[in-house]
């Protein structure tokens, strides 16, 4: 019965293309030195245990690898720093906050907060503040009225957003349509990687993209056609590869293998 349960879950889980920045991959969980030692600094795998291990946050120089260690790093004035708490950030704004540490995405006007500070969009009362704003639901517009957490690009009208200039949609001037962003429409492996942001609760809207180089183009990321290679790195560290002897290898999730343990220690108890 927990087998079937766990290969439920797995298969479950697998089948989801968005990807959950809360759920990325500490460097303990990567079982591979591939996965590892493309973690961009952020881990070193160490020869004598054949282990992944933490590098120092002081030790990671790129924004980017030190945002993906945003439960132990921050990123501020050009240098990557151990995190002790949102409120010890100064940020005047959301964009200022989650550029520092993406787990501390509000604002009191000086100092950075937690996602639990985040305001709802039906609570901002101005445009300026509404659009481009993140609350733990997702993104806020001003439909001319009011601020509303919208859930599909077809709720852009013309007249609110000429262009659909948003990073979750297009406008299609053949059809003259908002439509949702896809990995197809990247032309470029640089831009393939950049994932596409749909509408979804903060850190858990994002889709993954790989760069497929047999048929020269970006295609949306799927744990079952991913190998050894591009496994960790399309998925935002959020899927590792894992090999057993005398097997092919799997790109699994790195919280499924927690919420999967969790279940069954709760059920054996």
């Amino acid at each position: 019965m927990i087998q079937n349960l766990a290969i439920a879950l797995c298969i479950t889980m697998a089948i989801s293309i968005t990807l959950n920045l809360n759920e990325m991959c500490h460097c303990s969980q990567l079982i591979e030195e591939n996965d590892c030692t493309k973690s961009a600094l952020q881990c070193s795998w160490d020869f004598g245990s054949q282990k992944c291990q933490e590098n120092p946050c002081s030790d990671i120089t790129y924004s980017t690898s030190c945002l993906q260690q945003s439960w132990r790093c921050f990123w501020v004035n050009g240098l990557c720093q151990d995190f002790t708490d949102c409120q010890n950030l100064k940020g005047s704004s959301q964009s200022s906050c989650i550029n520092q540490n993406i787990y501390c995405p509000a604002s009191n006007g000086t100092n950075c907060q937690s996602i639990d500070n985040l305001q709802n969009c039906t609570s901002i009362t101005t445009r300026d503040n509404c659009n481009n704003y993140y609350s733990a639901e997702g993104l806020c517009i001003w439909n001319g009225q009011n601020c509303i957490l919208p859930t599909s690009c077809s709720q852009l009208s013309n007249s609110i957003y000429p262009t659909c200039d948003l990073n979750e949609c297009t406008y299609n001037k053949d059809t003259y349509q908002c439509l949702p962003r896809t990995c197809q429409e990247y032309q470029d492996e640089i831009k393939c990687s950049q994932g596409v942001l749909v509408f979804g609760p903060y850190l858990n809207n994002v889709i993954g993209c790989f760069w497929n180089y047999q048929s020269q183009s970006c295609q949306e990321y799927d744990p079952f056609s991913m190998n050894d290679q591009n496994c960790y790195n399309s998925s935002f560290g959020t899927y590792h590869w894992k090999k057993e002897k005398h097997q092919e290898g799997e790109c699994i999730s790195c919280y499924q293998q927690l919420l999967i343990l969790s279940i069954i220690i709760t059920m054996l108890i």
